[in-house]
């Protein structure tokens, strides 16, 4: 009698249990999926912490802002100056190349970005990032290609800048170092899913969603940062400049992804 006793109580304990924590957790569920309403927001950057950022409305009040968690979703743009450029920094630039594995022309436009760990990153945006010469030609192989054992055609080089010169930069794709004429007025475009150069009082625009009427709180889907700043120019901060030079550096060094896509076989410079 007394065992029959202990169990019904038990069973009862339980059922209780699970009736209190059953709305818990649908509560819980349904406080995030209520994120439903899109909003755009633009604001002036105010603080940052880990995936949080604050930014200021005109009206004065707050926007705490949830990053996304692919990185890419958050994009700090600006423009740099040749001088501001750094061996070890990681540059994105598409380019044609002849039979001989040579770039024809001199590249117009040149981006630059910070290294990302791989597994943060959707398999369709790692051939923008990992280290590697992909190629963007659709046609087949030609007869002089086969022969010369390159396809010439358009190709997309990412990885670290290992060298550089008055007439261009060279490139560690991967396996493979390739060499790019740069022209004298080219764009050098920053395009940081960080905001390590960022400063209180830049421009910020969200897209997100938000659980009306509250519009203080934003799950973000995107973000940009968009700064007239011009860095390497006459005036600009030394001392951003030098915090900038060492963490990109050290970043690229230690951090830098290896690439996971096959590139094709575009000869070495000579040393």
């Amino acid at each position: 009698m007394q065992m029959f006793i202990m169990k019904r109580l038990l069973c009862i304990l339980t059922v209780a249990f699970c009736s209190w924590i059953t709305p818990t957790i649908e509560s819980r569920s349904y406080s995030q999926d209520s994120f439903d309403t899109v909003i755009e927001v633009t604001g002036k950057l105010k603080a940052a912490r880990g995936n949080t950022l604050t930014i200021t409305r005109d009206d004065d009040i707050d926007v705490t802002v949830k990053l996304h968690e692919d990185p890419t979703k958050m994009l700090f743009s600006a423009i740099a100056k040749p001088q501001w450029i750094r061996v070890g920094m990681l540059v994105r630039v598409e380019a044609t190349f002849g039979p001989n594995g040579q770039a024809v022309q001199p590249v117009d436009k040149v981006e630059l970005f910070q290294a990302f760990q791989a597994a943060k990153l959707p398999p369709s945006a790692r051939v923008k990032y990992l280290p590697g010469a992909y190629s963007l030609t659709e046609t087949q192989p030609d007869a002089q290609g086969k022969t010369a054992g390159f396809q010439p055609g358009n190709y997309r080089i990412v990885g670290p800048i290992i060298g550089m010169g008055p007439e261009g930069i060279i490139v560690n794709a991967g396996p493979v170092r390739v060499p790019l004429p740069i022209a004298a007025e080219a764009n050098w475009l920053i395009r940081n899913h960080d905001l390590s150069l960022a400063t209180p009082g830049d421009i910020v625009k969200v897209t997100g969603f938000h659980q009306p009427p509250d519009e203080t709180k934003i799950i973000a889907s995107d973000v940009r940062v968009t700064v007239d700043r011009v860095y390497g120019e006459a005036g600009e901060n030394d001392r951003t400049r030098k915090r900038t030079r060492r963490s990109t550096t050290a970043t690229a060094k230690q951090d830098a992804p290896t690439a996971e896509v096959a590139s094709p076989d575009i000869p070495n410079p000579a040393p």
